[in-house]
């Protein structure tokens, strides 16, 4: 009899054994598809294999399609798939776009590696002293492709040393990490030669951001749109740490210093300068100006919205939160208990974005009336202690000022959406203007009519008390087609009886249900109402004096975003409904454009421009980034740009654009990802190397 699996519930006979956690599940094995249904054909194959013909015959007739002979079958090289000997069955197989795809990789790759060898080669020649140049090039090639994978995917050296065995089973010979780590220079080094071919000629923005790691860390990436409009491209240039934390004017230098030596950028095609209103950026934002004349600035809207949610008043959340966040940071209990009770994991909470917070806000306010339990049964199985204590007081007390300030924090969905939306690496720039403006005319209304509110009204028409006296509102359609108030004058004596209304006009109205009578309810008039409103509109009024420069001067975000409103031009899907003359003469206030000389040629070039646009008929979903994205970058592709080179030279400048510095924060979670404690004394030439080549999706091995 086979024994029971630790990890099966019947493996403990005991009901006191403690449950094993989630993870301890067993894994689920892939299985085979049921008899008769394996593979796409539905009968074995009839034909035979021509007895006359070897595979080395057919590599022979079908040279440069990446086919080899081994072992007398005949395979696929770049598609790792042994082929029939039937010449039309390989005909099939080379046609293929899965083989077309796979052949142009395996090109590419077999190329570079050429490359490398020659690179490898030329190097040990020049320094004759360093230990290992008498290798084979062949030997150097897979040591040095060997390193580059495991730095690629987060994998210490010295692990080399524990796969040794089964890495050389591939014929080659390996040395130890200490050894092997000599070519972590040579990668970096090639790494950095890419990224100046790759920038070379194109208008490059400059993204740049700091954080703490033993003293500073800060990262520079860029992303140019190039003039085949095939993608928005993004690349990690520097990661660089510093002893101890940088000013404004050492940031400057470094990024300078990276702009013109590292990197090779002539000034003039810096384009724009994006990061966060971080002071110390601020000052490096407005030095490089100097350098880079051309450079339009760009603060993160997504720090912004950040920092929106975080003037909004809801003090007694907040009061909640803190104790909750630190407790389920610490406690894998508490995250099971939540999921017994609600059947849903809690979310994940991260420090970076208001949006996380307003994720766990959205889940507290969805399974409100599970908390009661959930904090008792924390007690009770002693979980959180203090912290365990104080939720337990803050619900207790303040119950009905938690519920509904949750519930006006679940109608601000609108920040969570946005911050997501602005936050990619596409045209976010053709649609910032828009989103925040949609949150500007949210901020403008709020609180006027329930509809601006519906989750919290919909609370607190729940909750409030039918008396007499209470204020209702109802609209009424044809002829008056308006609202009209009123108080509730007669209460159902009966179960079936109805409530009476009587209007400011002096007319009465019988409602049956107790639903219909709470639908219509005036929530502007309930006491809750104003306050909660008030903490609100604190949040709408940050982001107002961001935008019309009632802030200090480092955070004005005027200029930016009536820039951002001109930058729709260049989406075509708006433009010939939008763009004049006017409108290209408006344009000068975007500097790029200016110091390029392409405002003129761009008025002398717009009926052309806008007959394209028109004929096109592109239609979008501008509330898909993604697909936004690509649709306008396709019909830029497709244009015929030689009627409107002007504008096609201005879209690029345009296209590399960011509103949002995300792109440095993924570089941070890269390094959290890749970079265990035991690594934090890495050298810097391995851990950017490393960096460089996950982020910059660099085909590896």
């Amino acid at each position: 009899m086979a024994a029971t699996p630790l990890r099966s519930p019947s493996a403990f006979g005991d009901s006191n054994t403690p449950e094993l956690a989630g993870f301890e599940r067993g894994r689920a094995l892939a299985q085979k598809p049921p008899a008769g249904k394996r593979g796409r054909a539905s009968a074995e194959r009839t034909a035979p294999e021509p007895i006359s013909i070897t595979a080395q015959m057919r590599v022979n007739e079908f040279p440069g399609c990446s086919l080899y002979n081994s072992v007398g079958k005949l395979f696929c090289r770049c598609c790792k798939v042994q082929l029939p000997l039937i010449k039309s069955s390989i005909t099939h197989h080379l046609k293929t776009e899965k083989h077309k795809v796979n052949h142009e990789q395996w090109l590419a790759k077999h190329g570079e590696d050429s490359e490398i060898k020659e690179y490898l080669t030329e190097y040990f020649e020049q320094h004759k002293d360093e230990a290992y140049g008498t290798l084979d090039a062949d030997l150097l090639l897979y040591r040095y492709r060997t390193v580059e994978s495991c730095m690629a995917n987060g994998i210490p050296i010295e692990k080399i040393n524990g796969l040794r065995p089964l890495l050389e089973r591939a014929g080659k010979s390996l040395t130890g990490s200490e050894h092997l780590k000599m070519f972590i220079p040579k990668i970096e080094e090639r790494e950095l030669a890419k990224l100046r071919v790759e920038h070379e000629d194109e208008f490059v923005a400059i993204i740049f951001d700091g954080t703490t790691r033993l003293g500073e860390a800060m990262n520079v990436c860029t992303r140019f749109c190039p003039a085949d409009f095939s993608a928005i491209i993004k690349r990690l240039v520097a990661f660089k740490t510093v002893a101890k934390h940088m000013d404004g004017t050492g940031l400057f230098k470094l990024l300078s210093i990276i702009i013109a030596k590292q990197l090779q950028i002539s000034y003039d095609k810096v384009v724009c300068g994006g990061c966060d209103s971080c002071s110390t950026n601020g000052v490096a934002r407005r030095s490089l100006k100097t350098l880079c004349t051309g450079m339009s600035s760009f603060l993160c809207v997504s720090h912004t919205l950040h920092h929106t949610g975080e003037h909004m008043g809801l003090d007694t959340v907040e009061e909640f939160l803190t104790p909750l966040l630190m407790l389920i940071s610490h406690s894998e209990s508490a995250k099971s208990i939540w999921k017994q009770l609600t059947g849903t994991a809690m979310v994940a909470y991260s420090t970076i974005r208001w949006w996380s917070r307003w994720e766990v806000m959205k889940m507290l306010g969805t399974y409100f009336h599970h908390l009661s339990e959930f904090i008792d049964t924390l007690i009770e199985r002693g979980i959180g202690d203090a912290t365990t204590r104080q939720l337990k007081h803050v619900y207790t007390t303040k119950t009905v000022a938690l519920q509904l300030e949750l519930a006006a924090a679940m109608d601000m969905e609108i920040l969570c959406t946005t911050t997501y939306k602005m936050e990619g690496d596409g045209l976010e720039i053709l649609l910032v203007y828009d989103a925040l403006e949609a949150i500007r005319n949210k901020g403008r209304t709020l609180g006027d009519d329930a509809s601006s509110l519906p989750i919290l009204a919909g609370l607190m028409r729940a909750k409030k008390k039918l008396i007499l006296g209470t204020p209702v509102r109802d609209y009424f359609e044809a002829p008056w087609n308006a609202y009209f108030t009123g108080t509730i004058t007669k209460l159902p004596t009966t179960n079936a009886g109805v409530w009476e209304v009587t209007f400011s006009d002096g007319n009465k109205l019988d409602y049956d249900t107790e639903p219909e009578i709470r639908q219509v309810l005036d929530v502007t008039k309930m006491e809750q109402w104003q306050p909660l409103v008030t903490k609100l509109k604190g949040g709408f009024t940050y982001l107002e004096n961001r935008l019309t420069n009632n802030c200090d001067s480092p955070y004005h975000l005027k200029v930016q975003h009536e820039a951002t409103k001109l930058l729709r031009a260049f989406d075509p899907s708006l433009a010939s409904g939008l763009v004049d003359a006017n409108y290209v003469d408006a344009l000068r206030t975007i500097d790029p454009l200016v110091e390029h000389d392409l405002i003129d040629k761009m008025k002398a070039e717009l009926p052309f421009y806008l007959s394209a646009c028109s004929s096109a008929s592109l239609v979008v979903d501008h509330g898909d980034v993604k697909e936004f994205t690509t649709k306008v970058l396709k019909w830029w592709a497709l244009a015929d740009k030689s009627k409107f080179p002007a504008w096609a030279v201005a879209a690029r400048i345009v296209f590399s654009f960011t509103p949002n510095s995300a792109a440095c924060e993924r570089v941070f979670s890269l390094l959290k990802f890749m970079f265990g404690d035991q690594q934090w004394a890495a050298l810097g030439d391995y851990i950017q190397a490393a960096l460089m080549l996950k982020y910059n999706e660099r085909a590896v091995g």
